[in-house]
């Protein structure tokens, strides 16, 4: 009896899997008919469908990808079906449904070929992309790289073929990527392009050791004719390249007066911050300090700029200038927390989000400094009516002093006048 069973159960499954290997063909069926002798958008809905493509077996037995590749070939069809099958070939490169590297040479040859639309030409470069990123040991790699890298010499007509080189080769690696940025960076049409994928090889963990291109971006960023995100990224290159190490001999007068240029964005303001800081030129405080008097500057951008000043405070060394700028930064804190609306004394002119950033970066001066002045600071900050200002000015006042009296102000001013803390 229970083997009857067993049996049954084998022919139930067995029954059920035919029907669905059947469905699977069946549905294929359909979709190859509309590849036949559909529109050329239903021919990108069906393609789309082969990239999801999950069944090897019947992806093998039905020569999904030789067909693919048939109409890649096909000149004759509209750019963007070509497109789309060289767009499902990608997605089963990454799904292993497609696993030989010489396809690639299938790929390439459209890629040489300079009859075929550029739009094509663009998604073979991009999957060929993939496909050496899934084979980086395979020897004709850095022959694919070196023909790419040809082909960012081609006329600005064929720009959207040159820009997806550039992502290609970013993707790549860091090594790969630093010829083919040096050559985008200089030319006005790849340069948003050439920041964008130096943007995300950097957030993904990629490192670049090039002085030049550190150079180059500093250069797009002062650059007033790209636009603001381009500029705002190629700062945050600049300044991730130089915590990595890399060794800037560039004058910073151009970013100094961007900072001083009432004209110049909140995010390219606050971005040309971050460079005089990570540079870490000690001229650098001046225009900072001096552009906070700017009464425009919304609270946003005012708090991102004092915490920027802060940490500069942490790392400057002890001169006449910088003294000098450190004093001057402290009396435009003490405004920013003591200053009262002219029209209603009760209230404070700048915003608590501003109070608590000057309560923190007083709390980051250092020693041979006027520590001084900026525990008295604090004090008036202890007195804050927003707790989330007086507590920062407490926790500020336990750095400084390494003393602690709670939120007692009287009690703070006590230990001070009988201190000889400087």
């Amino acid at each position: 009896m229970r083997n009857l069973l067993t049996l049954v159960f084998v022919c139930c499954f067995a029954l059920v899997a035919f029907a669905q290997e059947d469905d699977v063909h069946r549905t294929l069926d359909e979709k190859l008919s509309n590849l036949k002798f559909g529109t050329s958008y239903e021919k990108i809905l069906v393609l789309e469908f082969i990239g999801n493509f999950k069944d090897k077996d019947v992806f093998e037995q039905r020569g999904l990808e030789a067909l693919l590749l048939r109409i890649l070939r096909d000149k004759e069809e509209d750019p963007r079906v070509r497109y789309s099958s060289v767009e499902a070939i990608r997605k089963l490169m990454l799904t292993r449904m497609i696993n030989r590297f010489s396809i690639g040479e299938d790929l390439m040859s459209i890629v040489r070929d300079d009859s075929a639309h550029i739009h094509v030409r663009s998604g073979c470069v991009r999957t060929v992309g993939v496909l050496m990123s899934l084979n980086p040991g395979e020897p004709r790699v850095e022959k694919y790289i070196v023909y790419m890298r040809d082909l960012l010499k081609l006329p600005k007509k064929d720009n959207e073929l040159r820009i997806a080189v550039i992502r290609t080769i970013c993707k790549l690696g860091d090594t790969a990527a630093e010829s083919a940025l040096n050559f985008a960076l200089s030319d006005p049409d790849l340069v948003h392009t050439a920041v964008d994928s130096i943007y995300e090889l950097l957030s993904s963990g990629g490192d670049l050791t090039s002085v030049v291109i550190a150079t180059k971006l500093l250069k797009a960023f002062e650059n007033r004719e790209l636009t603001e995100e381009t500029r705002v990224k190629a700062g945050d290159c600049l300044c991730f390249m130089v915590r990595n190490g890399i060794l800037m001999d560039s004058t910073l007068d151009d970013v100094a007066d961007i900072v001083a240029d009432p004209k110049s964005s909140a995010a390219v303001t606050v971005t040309a911050c971050k460079i005089l800081y990570t540079i870490n030129d000690r001229k650098s405080l001046r225009p900072i300090i001096d552009r906070l008097e700017d009464e425009k500057l919304d609270a946003e951008t005012r708090v991102k700029m004092i915490q920027i000043l802060g940490d500069f405070f942490r790392q400057i060394k002890v001169t006449n200038d910088t003294k000098r700028a450190v004093n001057n930064a402290l009396s435009k804190f003490g405004r920013f927390i003591n200053m009262r609306d002219l029209e209603n004394n009760e209230s404070f002119k700048y915003d608590a989000s501003v109070r608590r950033a000057a309560a923190f970066a007083i709390g980051q001066v250092q020693d041979g400094f006027n520590r001084r002045g900026a525990v008295l600071l604090l004090f008036n900050a202890l007195g804050d009516p927003d707790e989330t200002v007086a507590e920062m000015a407490y926790e500020s006042l336990k750095v400084l002093t390494r003393q602690d009296f709670g939120m007692d102000v009287n009690a703070w001013r006590s230990w001070f006048e009988k201190s000889s803390y400087d």
